[in-house]
């Protein structure tokens, strides 16, 4: 049997693993589609140079171009459908992407056919004189840029002082995102032009048990695969875990998977992963949708492995290849899993990171855990990139576990024995 060329933008060696792991692994030989630095990891973006080099790659393959795939956000999610498009594999449409990763636009789409999930929002240029006039909502608020990730420029406004003192962060940051992200949507065919002046978006707060929705679109048919809670740090947005299965009632997901069967279609979103975060709050019964993401959640892929027994990566390479999508259900070696993520609250330097001796002592006792140390020794905290606007992450840590607080336990165990410690500056 001749095996599926599956070409995989910005691959990683632990994704790299993860595909080989998988079911399919024997029918496909998985390459590489330029480097992870090169198409996710960048500081900063060469556009067109990135995506003049993909297509002189794909035109120079000798064989099948079967699949092109992607686990990343931008400039990943995007550039993957252009690529498929233009190359004939399976794949959503560019502009169905662009209404999930422009957050203004993507607002206006969700009005469009589930108001109720939306929280008011307004649309705003950083750089405007009177940035704060076009802003219609009550105190407080959060404000980000249309495109970012993992809450990179996003700020709770509680009044006008935070306000003035966010706009110059953004204004001096802003274009690491929106340059590219506006330069590569150029290439696509979408039947408007993007709106270059609306850079930024206000929003309502919303509350309660924040949740992740993974699923996928196949042959227009809407595939629910999982729910992944999140819990944030009490009083404040930085998560502080993720546990999977989700606890929330069974009638409350069906809730979620009925506006996510409504709102995926009316992007004209098909033959694709993607992933839904939503909040329901207990007090009010309400459920908001606070963002749509346009692939698997690798934050999730070792959950599901440990729980159900295969990684999310199965789902994308179903639907690339033409397969329905599927998922066994608690095959995995553990009741539930969660992803640990190591914080540091102030900024400061790293006098003490996990060495090599740390690292095999905390594998002997927990052999199934998975490590993703960002923090290096020396490193001074605001220099880690794409962190959230009130925290910093040092480490990610994916464990199995019989609880909840089993989990706990062992990720407060794992913390001891890595041994990070950090030396606070202004």
């Amino acid at each position: 049997m001749q095996k599926k060329n599956v070409f995989v933008l910005g691959m990683n060696e632990i994704n790299r693993q993860r595909l080989n792991e998988l079911p399919q692994a024997d029918e496909c030989t998985f390459h590489s589609l330029l480097s992870y630095e090169e198409s996710h990891g960048a500081k900063d973006y060469d556009i067109k140079s990135i995506f003049e080099k993909a297509i002189k790659q794909l035109n120079e393959f000798d064989g099948s171009i079967d699949a092109i795939i992607g686990f990343w956000d931008f400039p990943v999610s995007i550039m993957q459908t252009i690529l498929s498009n233009r190359y004939g594999t399976r794949s959503t449409s560019t502009q169905s992407v662009y209404y999930c990763e422009d957050k203004y636009g993507a607002r206006v789409k969700q009005k469009e056919v589930i108001p109720e999930c939306v929280p008011g929002f307004n649309g705003f240029n950083p750089f405007d004189e009177n940035p704060l006039d076009k802003i219609t909502l009550n105190y407080p608020f959060w404000i980000k840029p249309v495109k970012s990730f993992g809450g990179h420029l996003g700020f709770r406004i509680e009044n006008e002082a935070d306000f003035n003192n966010a706009i110059p962060v953004i204004q001096k940051n802003i274009e690491r995102f929106t340059e590219p992200f506006f330069n590569l949507v150029e290439y696509a065919s979408m039947d408007f032009k993007p709106d270059r002046q609306i850079l930024c978006i206000a929003e309502e707060m919303i509350s309660g048990q924040q949740c992740t929705v993974e699923g996928s679109v196949y042959e227009e048919n809407v595939y629910i695969h999982g729910v992944v809670d999140s819990h944030s740090y009490k009083g404040m947005s930085s998560f502080s875990f993720y546990s999977y299965p989700s606890q929330l009632p069974a009638n409350i997901k069906e809730r979620m998977y009925e506006y996510t069967r409504k709102i995926m279609p009316h992007l004209g979103f098909n033959n694709s992963t993607f992933n839904i975060e939503f909040y329901w709050n207990k007090d009010t019964d309400d459920i908001k949708l606070l963002e749509i993401n346009p692939r698997i959640s690798q934050s999730h892929s070792d959950l599901f492995k440990k729980v159900d027994g295969v990684y999310n990566h199965k789902i994308i390479i179903d639907v690339a290849l033409g397969n329905p999508p599927s998922l066994p259900a608690q095959e995995g070696r553990f009741t539930m899993a969660g992803k640990f993520f190591i914080r540091h609250f102030k900024n400061g330097i790293v006098t003490n990171a996990p060495d090599e001796e740390k690292i095999k002592k905390m594998h002997e006792q927990y052999p199934d855990v998975v490590l993703d140390l960002v923090a290096e020794e020396g490193e001074k905290l605001e220099d880690l990139c794409y962190q959230d606007s009130y925290s910093y992450k040092l480490g990610f840590v994916y464990l199995g576990g019989e609880s909840i607080k089993d989990m706990q336990e062992k990720f407060e165990n794992i913390k001891k024995i890595l041994g990070y410690e950090i030396e606070d500056v202004e």
